[in-house]
């Protein structure tokens, strides 16, 4: 029985081994598998990116090799303004946003509100758990952000 070699291995295939946005530096194989937009359409940065220096840069280098094509993205902790609206200009087809699980005590102030009516004013899904939120931050987003069909808000205080 001949065994298989990574490289060799169908691209579907070898993309749904990988668990973490660095694979495309393993190997050539694994590179060319990375080239393709449609391996991005659901991008999880919340599990890994929290070490690396340069988050913002690396963060955008992925959001481009979905050319768009990113449907679901999911925060790290360490995302600036500037990466939420680079997302919100270069992935139109973007429905889902989860927010990072933050320590509970932490604020989604007005600011952060008025960045997501501002920057994803179409977004369909929201995902914001384990924080405070006012009651008017939390309408500006649900009275900018119209086409909004599920916001989840669970673990979070809400202040009136």
């Amino acid at each position: 029985m001949a065994v298989k070699k990574w490289e060799d291995l169908e691209k579907d295939c070898l993309w749904a081994r990988s668990h973490y946005y660095m694979t495309f530096l393993v190997c050539k194989s694994w590179y060319r598998a990375s080239l393709d937009p449609s391996c991005w359409k659901i991008i999880n940065f919340q599990e890994f990116v929290r070490q690396l220096p340069l988050v913002d840069e690396y963060l955008k280098s992925i959001i481009n090799r979905s050319q768009g094509n990113a449907t679901t993205v999911m925060l790290p902790t360490t995302c600036s303004d500037e990466v939420l609206r680079y997302l919100a200009d270069e992935c139109p087809a973007l429905k889902a946003l989860y927010l990072p699980s933050i320590d509970v005590g932490a604020d989604i102030g007005r600011e952060a509100a008025s960045a997501i009516v501002t920057f994803l004013p179409n977004i369909k899904y929201l995902h914001i758990r384990n924080g405070r939120i006012d009651r008017k931050n939390l309408e500006i987003i649900m009275q900018g952000c119209k086409e909004l069909v599920h916001l989840d808000v669970r673990g979070s205080l809400i202040f009136m």
